[in-house]
């Protein structure tokens, strides 16, 4: 009976180590919204839907960092939907793209969250667009290319319900990131009012090396 005893609280303890758990990353290793170092990359599934079409168009992309200068750390992807390719520099402000808040961060819900990474987009007054900072406790998931899924909590959830590039021309989308670890969800849209055309890009984290 002794022996049964012990076989047994054997086979829960392997069943127990043995349970597939997601893990959840914490963040606490980096500082910065998106980790600025020469080698860092980010997979992405990128997908496109446009009025008059039957189905996503997706592909594969990866940002890299490639290069560092006096202008900041180059970023680089194929497509430019995660973020517009060109220098970025992490400040006590944020993220900033070619001279400009992007991303405010750290920051609180409600307030002011930059230019969101829309590049020189002006409306018919010649004013650039300010995100807004949503939520800072997120929480998203992602399934990586090996198939494990990740768990991120409290990400920033930067939203711009709407900027008119033109008088009828919308543009509005939100994008997320995992500080420490960097973008990991970006969803846009330009609709046109008066036809209801329109053309959504996004992208979504599938895998990613940081030093």
């Amino acid at each position: 009976m002794k022996e049964f005893l012990i076989i047994f609280f054997l086979i829960l303890l392997i069943t127990s180590c043995n349970k597939d758990e997601s893990p959840v990353e914490s963040g606490e290793t980096h500082d910065a919204l998106l980790p600025l170092e020469v080698g860092n990359y980010w997979i992405y599934t990128v997908g496109y839907k446009s009025s008059g079409q039957s189905q996503v168009l997706t592909e594969r992309d990866t940002l890299r960092v490639v290069s560092k200068s006096d202008s900041g750390y180059y970023l680089q992807s194929r497509t430019q939907v995660p973020l517009v390719n060109g220098y970025y520099t992490n400040t006590d402000d944020g993220l900033y793209f070619a001279g400009n808040l992007d991303f405010k961060y750290p920051g609180n819900v409600g307030s002011s969250a930059g230019q969101m990474n829309l590049g020189d987009i002006r409306n018919h007054l010649g004013l650039a667009p300010e995100g807004e900072i949503f939520k800072t406790d997120y929480t998203y998931r992602i399934v990586k290319t090996s198939g494990d899924t990740i768990i991120f909590i409290n990400c920033y959830y930067y939203s711009l319900t709407s900027f008119y590039i033109n008088e009828f021309t919308k543009k509005a989308g939100y994008t997320v990131f995992k500080p420490g670890v960097g973008l990991v969800l970006r969803d846009w849209v330009d609709i046109d009012e008066r036809t209801n055309d329109f053309y959504n890009p996004f992208a979504t984290l599938i895998d990613y090396y940081v030093q």
